[in-house]
C-alpha cells in the first residue's frame, strides 16, 4: 500500500508524521537509475533528464532512517498544529522513496472554486500544492537517488550541497592571487555562478602538472584573447570583471572548440563525459 508521510521541521526525537495512506501522490513515471546521469555540476540536464547519486546509502547526507523505515502504524497522525511545521513530503509508492519540498508557496489558504459535476466554493483552509513530479527520489533496490535540481534537495539532505560547493572569500582571493592571473575583480564582485566555477577550477588546476598548465594556457589564449587578454612576457591573463573570469573558468575547464567543418570557436555551456 502506498502511504504519505511529512517531515517536520525542528523536530529531533519523532519529526515524521503520517498523512494518508491508500493514495497514489506521485502518477508521472520517473527514470530508473541506470538511465540517469552520474551527478557532474559542469552537465546541464535536458528536460527528460534526471542526475543520480550512486551508492547513496554510504554517503554522509542519506537519511539513515530510509535504511529501516518503520511501518505506517509507527507513526503518529498529522495533526492540523503540525501542518505549519512541514518540510517535506515523503511518499512511499511501491518501496520507493519520493520526496517533495514543501515552500511556503506551495501552501494555499485561499477561497478556491473547485469544478466538478457541480461547481462549489471551498472555504479557506490549509492545501498543499503537489507537484507533478517529485524533487527526488531514493530506490532501495538500485541503494541511488535521482534528482534534477541539487539546490532543491539541499535542505531535504543535508550536506548534498557538497557536491557542488561555492568557493569562499578566502579561497576566491587566493584563486585570484594565482600568478597566471592579472586580476583587477574584487573579491565582493565576484558572483554566486563563478565562485562554484572556481571550487571546480581550484580542483581542475591541482590535478594538473606544470606542463599541463601551459598548454591548458595556451590553448585558452587561442579562444579568449580578445576579451582578456594573455599577456606573453608575464604569462598572465587580464581579468577585470566577472564576465572575464567566467570565460577564463570556462578555459581552465576546456570548454573551448573549433569545429571541423566550417572551423567555427564555440563555447560549451554544458559537458557530459563520454
Amino acid at each position: 500500500m502506498d502511504h504519505l508521510y511529512a517531515r517536520l521541521k525542528r523536530m529531533q526525537r519523532t519529526p515524521y508524521r503520517k498523512i494518508i495512506s491508500g493514495e497514489r501522490i506521485f502518477d508521472e513515471d520517473v527514470p530508473r537509475p541506470a538511465s540517469c546521469r552520474e551527478y557532474d555540476p559542469n552537465t546541464i540536464l535536458d528536460n527528460d533528464e534526471w542526475f543520480k547519486v550512486s551508492h547513496f546509502s554510504q554517503k554522509q547526507y542519506f537519511l539513515i532512517e530510509l535504511a529501516d523505515w518503520p511501518t505506517s502504524a509507527d507513526f503518529s497522525e498529522l495533526s492540523k498544529a503540525d501542518f505549519q511545521k512541514i518540510n517535506y513530503l515523503i511518499a512511499l509508492q511501491e518501496g520507493i522513496f519520493h520526496f517533495q519540498r514543501v515552500r511556503p508557496s506551495a501552501i494555499l489558504r485561499r477561497k478556491v472554486i473547485v469544478c466538478g459535476d457541480v461547481a462549489r466554493l471551498e472555504r479557506p483552509a490549509d492545501k498543499i500544492v503537489l507537484t507533478p513530479f517529485p524533487d527526488a527520489v531514493y530506490f532501495p533496490d538500485d541503494d541511488a537517488l535521482i534528482f534534477r535540481d541539487l539546490a532543491t534537495i539541499s535542505s531535504i539532505f543535508r550536506g548534498i550541497d557538497e557536491l557542488f560547493t561555492e568557493a569562499t572569500d578566502e579561497q576566491v582571493e587566493k584563486f585570484l592571487k594565482h600568478d597566471f592571473l592579472n586580476a583587477e575583480i574584487a573579491v565582493t564582485k565576484v558572483s554566486k555562478p563563478n565562485r562554484k566555477r572556481i571550487a571546480l577550477a581550484a580542483q581542475t588546476l591541482e590535478k594538473m602538472s606544470d606542463g599541463e598548465r601551459i598548454n591548458v594556457f595556451s590553448y585558452m589564449a587561442e579562444y579568449t584573447d580578445t576579451q582578456i587578454p594573455f599577456n606573453k612576457t608575464s604569462n598572465t591573463f587580464h581579468v577585470a570583471t566577472d564576465d572575464d573570469l567566467k570565460l577564463l573558468l570556462y578555459g581552465i575547464e576546456q570548454r573551448f572548440y573549433t569545429t571541423p567543418v566550417g572551423e567555427e570557436k564555440r563555447l560549451a555551456n554544458s559537458i557530459v563525459k563520454i
